[in-house]
């Protein structure tokens, strides 16, 4: 299990499920669309259900531990999660019970140092003023437990202490606020084992061994002693740990979790009166690290969890195929005359086939399928592929539908919008090449190797590349920073490093599946928007500025535009993995690791963001990457030389897998551009794309020096234009760009350290 012990490795396997999105929000799995602030996974939080609320305390977000506490509110329609009065301390896989109207959180880490041990302390959460209160701590330390109330008594069983799997009990008397002696223990060995109770029956199930992952489960009965009659039921389908179990008050229900093939989306039911297992409605996303899933009446809540941000309700109900699509829409952007394939997926998270017709209309002759209809076993996927062809057609925007027919009853039909917008002349695409390694990681350092092999077949203004160094395996990379944590988490990369994404898309590990056709198809698809960027350092403060054009009309809410800092050499950060240099290591994210949402995108209208960051305090090496030793970037930073920083700029549409284009920024003397009233202007820039031979022409409408210069998506100054100081007037200045190789430049028309900028392209 990757995620109950650290270890790196060798390949980062993303399940296809944990990227679907359910549509069918009305079968037994609901998405209540309340996802938790900043739309980030939290997992190994403690979680409960009281008076029509659901609570999550602290958790965890890829190695940071969270002492935030959150609200929901489910007797309000639409409402989401609120943030309420944070823990005195971090704490994750603890457990947290709701008695007596109070909540009470114990067991589980906190952080000392830099290391995380089990927490002692035992805390009553008041709802209705917002209080903590100190109560009578724990016996016995642990972490990773499973948990269940019977009566007015907490019961904790198993665990993990240190990293050794226990076989305990430990019973909090909240009347009394004390803890029993430890009563006999489970019959099983177990950390990450889960537990719900019906009534004075409780379940426990699952676990690590400390060996091995098992699925043992037993069924035990709580007598007013505390003393428990435990009798052994049928054992779970697969081995699972930390995973998710509740109840509906009749049956007994597992979630999720984590078996020998990485985290699952499966659920499973255990019928107490047959004692026997099934399959049930499948997860509509992968998440383990809950260990509980809090009831209400009959209904069961997924809170969030390693890879789901969300937010499910699950009621039990008859056999059903249940459908559920990736996506609803689709947006090609094209050469004309090419064509390209992109793909939905149809997931039946229901137990009965899922059935279907695909179909497109026959006036649309650009658009089709491979098939026309589908078969979906439940808890199976089908990928079905969507061609658009731009054969014989002409520049401009065309739409059609893609409709997909179910035997799902609740949901017959489903529209998939086609967008498809050609141009004679797209912009060059730079892929923006995304590494997350580690100087801990032995796996890191032959694929590094293999990427900076793979590259030297390419140009620097051909790819833009950055690093983020992780937290994991073992203590960690010391230059990891929690912005390169949570964009690891938006990837979902499980602990498992070394890990590739070109634009966006998952490559895998470039050990094994990086290559330059992973660069050559990227490129080849043409950009829809151009980013022209440049920075300027002075002493600790990087200004940016970022110009966009587009060639179309595009609106997303889920459109950003990520800003990076890097480093291009580090050598202080080095640990065990062999690795004594490390290349385009991020340093800061701006505004931060979640970018800066652009509304939408008007065509041939240039905008225009800029940004700004002073790295504050003085120099510090990290010792690791673990929570209490991470950089921290309000003040402090782990810039070894500042002279020696570059900036990659790139565009994105998660939901959509759109990369729109990146770009490495050019280093100039100030990055503040001309005001309209400075003076001076381009006239023309012509022929544009250009194969040959140039006219620059500029205005200059007082006397003034003027500098023109040329240089490459990666920053290289490759001409000196022009460099003069000049009466008013109009200046043409001639140059032959056949002299450079095909792709776009920067021209930058500079005065008094301000400047203009704009793209040429040359073509051959």
């Amino acid at each position: 299990m990757t995620h109950l012990y650290n270890r790196c490795i060798s390949m980062c396997v993303i399940t296809l499920i944990g990227l679907l999105s359910l549509h069918n929000s009305s079968a037994q799995w609901t998405n209540l669309n309340a996802n938790l602030p900043g739309n980030i996974a939290i997992y190994q939080s403690q979680q409960v259900a009281l008076n029509g609320k659901l609570y999550m305390f602290g958790g965890r977000v890829g190695n940071s531990y969270l002492a935030n506490a959150w609200v929901l509110d489910l007797t309000t329609s639409g409402a989401q999660w609120t943030q309420i009065e944070p823990m005195p301390s971090v704490r994750a896989g603890g457990y947290a019970a709701a008695v007596n109207g109070k909540i009470y959180i114990m067991a589980g880490l906190t952080v000392s140092g830099s290391a995380a041990v089990e927490q002692s302390s035992v805390l009553e959460f008041n709802p209705e003023n917002g209080e903590y209160t100190e109560k009578a701590e724990i016996i016995n330390t642990v972490a990773q437990v499973a948990g269940a109330v019977i009566g007015k008594k907490i019961f904790l069983f198993n665990g993990l202490s240190g990293t050794s799997s226990l076989k305990q009990i430990q019973v909090y008397d909240v009347e009394k606020d004390a803890w029993d002696e430890i009563v006999e223990g489970t019959k099983y060995v177990a950390a990450y084992a889960t537990a719900t109770a019906i009534s004075d029956t409780v379940y426990l199930m699952g676990g690590f061994t400390g060996s091995a992952l098992t699925n043992t489960a037993y069924r035990g009965v709580v007598a007013a002693d505390n003393s428990i009659a435990w009798t052994k039921i049928a054992n779970l389908p697969v081995a699972n740990a930390a995973g998710a179990s509740g109840n509906d008050g009749k049956n007994v229900f597992f979630f999720g979790g984590q078996t020998n093939s990485g985290s699952v989306n499966t659920c499973y039911k255990y019928n107490v009166k047959t004692n026997r297992w099934s399959s049930t409605f499948m997860l509509p996303s992968t998440a383990d690290m809950n260990l509980v899933a809090p009831n209400i009446n009959e209904k069961v809540y997924i809170i969030s969890g390693q890879g789901n941000p969300s937010t499910f309700e699950f009621v039990d109900g008859p056999p059903t195929p249940i459908f559920n699509l990736s996506r609803n829409k689709l947006f090609y952007f094209m050469k004309t005359g090419n064509e390209k394939t992109m793909s939905v997926v149809i997931f039946n998270s229901g137990n009965e086939p899922l059935k279907g017709d695909i179909i497109v209309p026959s006036d649309k002759k650009w658009l089709s399928v491979v098939s026309t209809s589908y078969e979906v076993a439940p808890g199976a996927t089908e990928i079905i592929e969507v061609t658009a062809n731009s054969t014989g057609m002409t520049q401009g925007d065309y739409e059609g539908v893609v409709t997909i027919t179910s035997n799902d009853a609740k949901v017959a039909s489903t529209a998939i919008n086609v967008t498809m917008k050609l141009v004679d002349n797209p912009y060059k695409r730079v892929p923006v090449i995304e590494v997350f390694t580690s100087s801990t990681c032995p796996p890191c350092k032959p694929g590094n190797e293999v990427i900076h092999s793979v590259l030297e077949d390419f140009t620097p203004d051909q790819y833009t590349m950055i690093k983020y160094q992780e937290y994991f395996p073992g203590t960690g990379d010391p230059y990891t920073t929690f912005e390169t944590i949570e964009r690891g988490a938006l990837y979902q990369i499980n602990n498992g490093i070394p890990f590739v994404a070109v634009d966006n898309k998952w490559v895998g590990n470039p050990n094994t599946t990086f290559n330059s056709d992973v660069i050559t198809s990227a490129s080849e698809e043409g950009a829809v928007a151009q980013l022209v960027s440049s920075y300027s350092i002075t002493d600790n403060k990087v200004k940016v500025n970022v110009d966009i054009e587009s060639l179309v009309n595009y609106q997303s809410e889920n459109l950003r535009l990520h800003v990076a800092i890097a480093e291009k050499e580090t050598t202080k950060n080095r640990k065990n993995n062999g690795e004594t240099a490390f290349y385009h290591v991020v340093k800061k994210m701006l505004p931060d690791a979640k970018g800066t949402t652009i509304t939408g995108l008007n065509k041939n209208e240039k905008m225009t963001k800029s940004f700004e960051f002073e790295f504050p305090g003085n120099y510090r090496l990290p010792s690791n990457g673990q929570t209490a030793s991470i950089i921290k970037l309000d003040s402090e930073h782990s810039v070894e030389e500042f002279s020696d920083l570059e900036v990659i700029v790139w565009m994105e549409d998660l939901n959509n897998e759109l990369s729109f284009n990146s770009s490495a920024a050019t280093s100039v003397s100030s990055v503040e551009e001309l005001p309209d009233n400075s003076g001076l202007s381009f006239v023309e820039v012509y022929p544009n794309p250009t194969a040959g031979m140039t006219t620059f022409r500029f205005k200059a409408e007082k006397a003034m020096n003027v500098t023109l210069e040329l240089f490459d998506l990666a920053g290289n100054k490759v001409a000196s234009l022009f460099n003069a100081a000049v009466a008013p007037g109009e200046y043409p200045v001639m140059f032959d760009m056949a002299t450079l190789p095909t792709g776009q430049y920067n021209m930058w028309l500079k005065t008094n350290d301000k400047f203009i900028g704009r793209t040429i392209t040359v073509t051959k």
